[in-house]
C-alpha cells in the first residue's frame, strides 16, 4: 500500500488537500473522486507510505480514543457505518489512522463486519477492543459499545498518565543515584584505594567491606565497556523473550507474584 497526497477541487469551488492509501495512482485517483473532489495533483508520499508485511504504523492512544468516541456519535445518529469510517478518514490528522481506513472501509464495503476489518490491525485494536465490537454487532448495539469502549479508553489513558507522573520522580533519583554511584566507582574509590594502600604497606589487609568495594571499582574501571555491552544486549534478549507468546506469561506470572507491584497490576 501506498500513501499519496493529493490536491483536489470540491463541489464547492474549494481546493482541498490530503492523504489517501492505495495499491497505486489510479486507486488512488477513484477515492479521491469516491469523495466528491476532482483530483488536480496525486503525488506518492514516501514519508507515510507502509508496507503491510513490514507491520501497521502505531496510533496514538489520543487518537485512537478520539476515532472511537466519534464514530460512536455517528453511528447513534443513524448514519451508515461505511460513510461514518469515510468521513472520519477524512478528518482525522492522525497519519496511521489515514492509512489502515481505506482498507476497513474496503473490506466492510466487500461484506465482512468491522470486528474482522479491524482485527488486521492488532496493535491499534487488541482483543478486547476486537471482542467488544464484534459483541456489538452481534447484539445490534454498536454504538453503545462504542461508547463504553471509548470511555474505558479515556480511563486507562488517565491511569497511565497518572502512573508515568508517579513514576517520574523515582526514575529521577534512581537516574542521579547510578550516575553518581559509577563516578565514585571509577574515579574516586580508586584514588581512595591507592591512598590507604600507600598508608597501610604492603602488608596491610584492608576489612572485606573495603576490599569488595575496591574489586567492584577494578571490575567497573578494567571491564566497563564489555559491562555496559553484556548488560545493553542481555536487556534486548530479556525484551524481546517477555514481549514473545513464550515469554509473556512468564513475565506477566513473576509481575503479579511481586508483592506490593502485582496489587497495583491487578487494580489498574
Amino acid at each position: 500500500m501506498i500513501a499519496y497526497k493529493y490536491i483536489a477541487i470540491g463541489n464547492d469551488g474549494k481546493k482541498h488537500t490530503g492523504t489517501v492509501t492505495a495499491a497505486d495512482k489510479e486507486a488512488a485517483r477513484d477515492l479521491i473522486t469516491k469523495k466528491g473532489l476532482k483530483p488536480i495533483s496525486i503525488e506518492n508520499s514516501r514519508k507515510f507510505s507502509f508496507n503491510m508485511q513490514i507491520g501497521e504504523p502505531k496510533t496514538k492512544a489520543k487518537d485512537r480514543v478520539v476515532f472511537t468516541r466519534q464514530l460512536s456519535t455517528m453511528v447513534s445518529a443513524g448514519v451508515p457505518l461505511t460513510r461514518s469510517l469515510s468521513t472520519l478518514q477524512r478528518q482525522t490528522e492522525s497519519k496511521a489512522l489515514q492509512f489502515m481506513l481505506p482498507n476497513i472501509i474496503k473490506d466492510v464495503e466487500s461484506g465482512k463486519s468491522l470486528a474482522e476489518s479491524m482485527a488486521k490491525y492488532p496493535k491499534t485494536f487488541d482483543a478486547i477492543y476486537i471482542n467488544m465490537v464484534k459483541a456489538g454487532e452481534a447484539g445490534g448495539i454498536l454504538d453503545e459499545i462504542l461508547d463504553r469502549l471509548a470511555f474505558q479508553q479515556e480511563k486507562d489513558a488517565a491511569i497511565r498518565g497518572k502512573l508515568k507522573s508517579a513514576m517520574t520522580y523515582p526514575l529521577v533519583v534512581l537516574s542521579i543515584t547510578s550516575i553518581a554511584f559509577i563516578f565514585l566507582m571509577t574515579s574516586v574509590i580508586p584514588k581512595i584505594g591507592q591512598i590507604v594502600t600507600d598508608l597501610g604497606g604492603e602488608d596491610y589487609e584492608p576489612p572485606i567491606y573495603t576490599k569488595i568495594m575496591l574489586g567492584i571499582s577494578d571490575i567497573m574501571v578494567n571491564y566497563g565497556v564489555f559491562l555496559v555491552i553484556g548488560i545493553g544486549l542481555g536487556g534486548f534478549i530479556a525484551w524481546r523473550f517477555f514481549h514473545s507468546p513464550k515469554g509473556r506469561p512468564i513475565f506477566d506470572t513473576f509481575l503479579l507474584k511481586i508483592p506490593v507491584i502485582g496489587n497495583v497490576v491487578v487494580k489498574v
